[in-house]
């Protein structure tokens, strides 16, 4: 009972003592919680950073794509990365690798695009059943022209169902004259939690309009003679449009028998695709043909299949070993924070020594003293490491926000 007294009194004085001089205190209170906040929360936003690399990819069994590095296509068909989302294009050809001998089901993905600097990514209705995404409010795009969002996209565009948006230009890979194309919003995806959530989906179709393998204009008229828009009739009577007639670029207002195609369609661009094997028998003789056609391969031409999470794993070992030269380096901090801290508190007990003194002649034991002074340094040391796991609670919390901003960057 004694004890508890005494330690109560020492907590009173100490507390007292602290409030006194608050402002050397709080520079020692936020020195040691940075010091202790550093490896916690370094630890805590690798965890969540890995994990949300990993959940990714394992939640996708294989990718096909012609991107230079495999680096490059996980992070650009998964993330969306804007550095990779356009790598060395494909073509829907391409599907054919994969889904010959009936061995697996292909999705594939037109990525590079962008609206007011958010991905645009052309895939199939296919894509939201494998991803479960599934509608907050309004329905699916049904025809070239129209869009869906995600919900954090929707949040940060201010768009709603029945709104429109138009495409970036830059994100344009063919100069023939092709122009951004209007998108209406026909609906928004619930959250997700995924990449998916920052993100514009519009169909194959609309994807290639924007690259300018397909596109929307009026029927030529007998007046567009004059301004070079017909150059010619063919012997059913119909006229023949040249390249000055307009291309519109409001395909939801177009009728659908204005909008066609150039060329062979198989040989439209397509980014990568998502492979789901029928079993792992299917998975295993994909693997091998692609390994021996790569082997094969000098001139690095032939599309590449990858298993994600292999990429994956070797992104977190990575991160891992930056972790740990990381935790080194916040270790070391640690400790010479601590010495400092020790070397304040011993600069702070010689400049208070007329006050301990007083204290001893007021009837104070040493002991008394001592358990004062060391409930000080438990006070200090107990705010710090309040205010250090706060910060790591708050790193743990932004590591898939962080994640997704450097995985798109």
């Amino acid at each position: 009972m004694q004890s508890l007294r005494a330690l109560e009194h020492a907590c009173f004085l100490a507390t007292r003592a602290l409030r006194f001089a608050w402002r050397r205190n709080l520079l020692l209170v936020l020195a040691l919680a940075f010091a202790i906040a550093v490896p916690l929360a370094t630890r805590a936003t690798v965890t969540a950073a890995t994990h949300e690399l990993d959940a990714r990819a394992q939640e996708t069994p294989l990718l096909l794509g012609s991107a230079n590095s495999d680096f490059d296509l996980v992070f650009s068909a998964l993330w969306f990365s804007a550095q990779n989302a356009n790598p060395r294009s494909g073509t829907m050809a391409d599907l054919a690798l994969v889904e010959a001998d009936d061995l697996a089901v292909a999705i594939p993905l037109a990525l590079g695009l962008s609206a007011r600097d958010t991905p645009v990514v052309g895939t199939t209705l296919d894509y939201f059943a494998f991803r479960k995404l599934g509608l907050h409010e309004g329905v699916l795009h049904a025809s070239v022209g129209q869009c869906v969002l995600g919900s954090t996209a929707a949040r940060a565009l201010g768009l709603r169902v029945g709104d429109k948006i138009f495409t970036d230009p830059g994100a344009l890979t063919s100069l023939a004259g092709i122009f951004p194309i209007e998108l209406e919003v026909t609906g928004i995806f619930s959250t997700n939690a995924t990449p998916d959530d920052a993100a514009i989906f519009v169909d194959l179709a609309t994807a290639w309009t924007i690259r300018g393998v397909g596109h929307f204009h009026r029927a030529p008229k007998e007046s567009d003679r004059a301004t070079g828009a017909v150059i010619g009739t063919n012997p059913d009577g119909t006229l023949i449009a040249g390249e000055a007639l307009r291309i519109e670029n409001e395909p939801s207002t177009a009728r659908v028998k204005d909008f066609h195609f150039h060329g062979d369609l198989a040989q439209a661009p397509m980014s990568a695709a998502i492979v789901i094997p029928k079993d792992a028998k299917s998975q295993a003789i994909l693997l091998g043909r692609f390994d021996e056609a790569r082997r094969s391969d000098a001139a690095g031409t032939r599309p590449r299949l990858v298993r994600p999470f292999e990429i994956s794993a070797r992104v977190s070992e990575r991160i891992y070993g930056v972790e740990r030269l990381l935790d080194a380096v916040a270790l070391a901090s640690l400790l010479a924070t601590l010495l400092v801290v020790a070397l304040a508190f011993a600069l702070g007990i010689k400049l208070r020594a007329d006050e301990l003194r007083v204290m001893q002649r007021m009837g104070a034991s040493r002991g008394r003293v001592a358990l004062f002074l060391m409930s000080e340094g438990v006070l200090v040391l107990a705010l710090a490491t309040t205010i250090a796991l706060g910060l790591a609670a708050a790193a743990s919390t932004a590591a898939p926000s962080l994640v997704a901003w450097i995985a798109t960057s």
